[in-house]
């Protein structure tokens, strides 16, 4: 059932013409009452809500119900739930005179077996046709008729308006691909049809290429319309839709496909392909191998996917670990992939790949240390049992005085360019290094803790602290140790700045630079 109309008879007035109209700034609701039997002494089923027709003196119910088959039903409007209503009036005026009569109708539903088939079929194609390339799939549409009324059909979930394209082989249909069916309006302008048909079709675009020698079969699945009628879409849809077509397009007889694997060393066996110009396509259940030797120790699904320049054939070992210096083969077996016109297949075609280099056992390690003074020390890393470089380039204003290692000394065997070889050591060692300043530094007095007649700096000591006072703001102080090494420096005294508190190891010999004058000093 796919609507009611009821029609009302409203009365007659001079001037005045009733029928349906807004009132109370709204839609008045009108409401026909629905039940299971011959009559309305049962549970009520539901309310429908009605729709003003057109003429607007007439109701338009459309019931939104699962119906069952040979069952009546009745549908019920209760005395005076209808008004007459004065069309055109600007506020609600209504004849308060005008009681409606109580509608009644009765309907029945059909048996499923007197319900007459839906038959859409193939306009563009037919049966054993000849075809190079298959743009289009194109279907009437006839609406469905039923006792006198004219339904809509309505595109449904359950296969998901779908038409597909099958190989037709000895094992069985090969599907190619699926692809959308959908309700188009064609006309003379339309390159669908090229312009032959008009009017409204079921079309599945599908821009396939079809080559001699194979059989197709295109199919609209079942169901995948129905009759847009609460009742009649529980049992009418769509038959399924086949026609078998002959491919003309030639075949191709060469894959071409070449090996596209790095040629690094591979720790793991990840993503591994081979590429073609040619349209292929993946064969069901294929995959591509992983060999070492004869053995296969990794199998992965080939899939194809489409490239700027082609087609590429793949597989994802996920990560498969590799035996450290052994050579694999990635196989693609015989068949793995075929041509677009279903028949040629790949040969096998295989590529080396290569793991990382077999490792040796971890080396072991010694400790040098290399000892400057008290200020400055240095330790290496070195490998156990084999020789070593230590770089002992001074800077500037430096040279290398004296170098030991482990107490026996080794200066004359450091390069001119300040490089030592270490010989091989099999444990911990100490290199001791003394280093000269290559320009002369005299002082001009010597003091223990205290201060010296004339001098025009106070030295004093606190704690580890050497105190410096009498600055003057501009002056520069440097402090060296006896042996030549610069350990600290103030290179301008700041203007503001009298006295000078500077840290240095306890128990030692110095000798600091102030400006010109030069103090031996004992911390």
């Amino acid at each position: 059932m796919a609507e009611i109309t009821v029609p009302f008879k409203f009365p007659e007035v001079e001037g005045k013409n009733y029928g349906f109209v807004n009132v109370d700034n709204g839609r008045k609701k009108w409401y026909i009452h629905m039940y299971e039997g011959a009559s309305a002494e049962g549970e009520e089923l539901m309310q429908i809500e009605g729709e003003v027709g057109t003429d607007m003196k007439s109701l338009i119910f459309h019931p939104n119900y699962t119906f069952k088959p040979e069952t009546e039903y009745t549908f019920i409007i209760p005395e005076g739930d209808v008004l007459a209503y004065e069309i055109g009036a600007t506020k609600e005026t209504y004849l308060k005179d005008y009681i409606s009569e109580r509608v009644e109708l009765h309907y029945t539903t059909p048996s499923v077996a007197s319900l007459p088939a839906w038959t859409p079929s193939s306009i563009n194609m037919k049966d054993n046709e000849e075809v190079a390339e298959l743009k289009y799939f194109i279907i009437d549409c006839p609406a469905y008729e039923y006792d006198g009324t004219d339904y809509n059909t309505v595109s449904t979930k359950v296969t998901g308006n779908k038409g597909a394209l099958y190989l037709v082989t000895e094992e069985g249909d090969q599907e190619i691909k699926t692809f959308a069916i959908i309700r188009k309006t064609l006309d003379s302008e339309s390159e669908i049809g090229n312009g032959e048909l008009t009017g409204r079709y079921f079309v599945g675009e599908v821009n396939e290429t079809l080559y001699e020698g194979n059989e197709y079969k295109v199919i609209w699945l079942a169901n995948s319309f129905i009759v847009d009628s609460s009742f009649i879409g529980q049992y009418i849809g769509n038959p399924e839709v086949a026609v078998t077509l002959k491919g003309t397009t030639p075949t191709i007889d060469d894959f071409g496909l070449t090996a596209n694997v790095s040629d690094r060393l591979h720790s793991h066996a990840d993503v591994f392909s081979f590429v073609t110009e040619s349209e292929i396509k993946a064969g069901e259940g294929a995959t591509m191998k992983l060999m070492d030797g004869e053995e296969s120790v990794a199998e992965a699904p080939v899939y194809v996917s489409r490239e700027n320049n082609g087609y590429r054939a793949y597989a994802d070992f996920g990560g498969q670990k590799l035996e450290n210096g052994k050579t694999y083969d990635v196989v693609l077996p015989k068949g793995s992939v075929y041509a677009a016109n279903g028949i040629v297949n790949n040969p096998e075609i295989k590529s080396a790949i290569t793991a990382m280099p077999e490792q040796t056992a971890a080396p072991e390690f010694i400790s040098v240390k290399l000892n400057i003074d008290e200020y400055a020390t240095a330790t290496y890393r070195m490998v156990k049992g084999e020789e070593s470089v230590v770089d002992l380039k001074a800077g500037d204003d430096w040279k290398l005085e004296s170098l030991s290692l482990n107490g026996d000394d080794v200066t004359s065997e450091v390069s001119e360019q300040g490089l030592y070889t270490l010989p091989a050591l099999n444990e911990d060692a100490t290199l001791d290094a003394t280093y000269a300043y290559v320009h002369d530094i005299t002082y001009d007095y010597t003091t223990g803790v205290g201060n010296i007649e004339d001098l025009p700096y106070s030295l004093s000591k606190d704690g580890s602290h050497v105190i410096i006072s009498g600055l003057n703001g501009g002056e520069q102080i440097t402090i060296y140790t006896v042996g030549g090494m610069k350990i600290a420096s103030l290179d301008t005294v700041p203007a503001d700045m009298h006295e000078a508190s500077i840290a240095l190891p306890e128990g030692q010999i110095y000798i600091i630079v102030i400006n010109q004058t030069s103090i031996k000093w004992k911390h």
